[in-house]
């Protein structure tokens, strides 16, 4: 049986789940709270975009914070709840898409990690996101994120085919075209979840964009942003930005 979705990350939760990239996500939110500390930044309620199956929030929420997981996977949402309950943790799991971002309660800092807002598929889209996160933060709060670099998504991504997942119940292959011109990455997952003993597969298609680091200044300060910094990002470690980066990280603070 095979099932399509062009929603990422909805047959691809419960495998990305039990892979090891949920360590990327334990180390970056341990590598903000730490840019955050030395802002001299009191956070009490932390929202995190993009949250997936919850592993940031589940770390956040550790460390004593208030915190809220956004998603526009409800499958991600679901493995994200069954983690917290298991662990006692007590977080507000919204499933909206980051560029309909709507908070009731607004954050002193707003996360969105793993170059999740390279979805963005154009400036309209960064620009509008961004805006909509600005709305979310309270004065002087921060919105910290990840980004691949054009040169780190077309190296990264590039095109190539691999094996991303083979574990037991689960085998995922991957098919990557980049468009050099557009700047677009697409990675289709072919994916086979083995249930009792039968195989279902599934595919599903995700696209990400790069943009020049000017687009993404431009894009914050008319948001509102007030003051920015970018640093490149080598696994955990910051440096500055050159020709040779292929991530970065953003610090964009609201109000002075």
């Amino acid at each position: 049986m095979k099932n399509s979705s062009n929603a990422p990350y909805s047959n691809f939760a419960l495998p990305y789940s039990l892979t090891s990239e949920a360590y990327f996500s334990e180390k970056m939110a341990d590598l903000i709270l730490n840019i955050t500390s030395s802002s001299g930044l009191k956070i009490k309620h932390i929202i995190d975009l993009a949250c997936g199956v919850g592993t940031a929030c589940l770390y956040f929420s550790n460390k004593g914070y208030e915190v809220m997981g956004v998603d526009i996977s409800k499958n991600m949402l679901d493995e994200a709840e069954k983690k917290a309950k298991k662990m006692g943790y007590n977080i507000d799991w919204v499933q909206q898409n980051m560029k309909d971002l709507s908070v009731i309660r607004k954050a002193d800092l707003v996360t969105c990690m793993y170059d999740s807002i390279n979805f963005m598929q154009n400036n309209d889209e960064l620009f509008h996101v961004f805006k909509k996160v600005f709305d979310s933060i309270n004065h002087k709060g921060l919105f910290v994120f990840d980004m691949y670099t054009i040169l780190g998504l077309g190296t990264c991504w590039g095109n190539q085919d691999q094996i991303h997942t083979d574990i037991p119940g689960h085998f995922i292959a991957t098919k990557t075209t980049w468009d050099s011109k557009t700047k677009i990455a697409t990675k289709t997952f072919h994916g086979f979840m083995q249930i009792n003993e039968d195989w279902k597969r599934w595919e599903e298609k995700h696209v990400m964009s790069a943009f020049q680091l000017d687009e993404i200044k431009d894009g914050l300060t008319q948001s509102g942003f007030s003051s920015i910094s970018i640093y490149g990002i080598d696994g955990f470690h910051l440096s500055d930005v050159s020709d040779s980066t292929k991530r970065i990280l953003i610090v964009a603070g609201k109000g002075k």
